[in-house]
């Protein structure tokens, strides 16, 4: 299902990037290709009643079973049957201990609204490469426990624009 209509209220209404995988959020290819994006805390309360109006349901990871530290926040997932948005308003990882999430730097935090670029071919906003780098990196080390070849590939991509 295409979700450029989605990202163009985005795109009008929020501070908000796409933390990995932009060229996927164009096309979303079934509910468990999740789009991973990064918005404002201050956007949530309306990009919750926008979702929702538009047909999706809304999950929160769990504060029983998960534990967030350093001002870590649950995932939100908005999906209907054809998308799923994961949207966090910091970016966390897994500990080892695997049931507790805790924030990247504040550095890192600020910097990946603060220096999102616009990518006008998808007309969307992702984080920048830099930002992408470390991001992804930490998201294979942490939360995957593994570097799989699609984001290998990624990794190498970015080296090369951030170099």
């Amino acid at each position: 299902m295409k979700t450029s209509k989605y990202f163009r209220h985005f795109n009008d209404n929020y501070d908000y990037a796409v933390l990995r995988n932009a060229t996927d959020a164009i096309f979303c290819n079934s509910i468990k290709d999740d789009i991973d994006l990064l918005f404002d805390v201050k956007d949530i309360a309306s990009v919750t009643k926008y979702l929702k109006n538009n047909g999706f349901k809304r999950k929160q990871d769990s504060l029983l079973v998960y534990t967030y530290l350093y001002n870590a926040r649950p995932h939100i997932h908005f999906y209907n049957d054809k998308i799923h948005f994961d949207i966090v308003t910091k970016l966390t990882v897994r500990s080892p201990l695997n049931q507790e999430f805790m924030s990247l730097h504040q550095d890192i935090q600020d910097s990946l609204l603060q220096n999102r670029i616009f990518c006008s071919e998808k007309k969307l906003w992702t984080i920048s490469h830099e930002d992408e780098f470390v991001t992804l990196v930490s998201h294979c080390i942490f939360d995957k426990f593994d570097f799989s070849l699609r984001y290998q590939k990624r990794i190498f991509e970015l080296l090369n624009v951030v170099n």
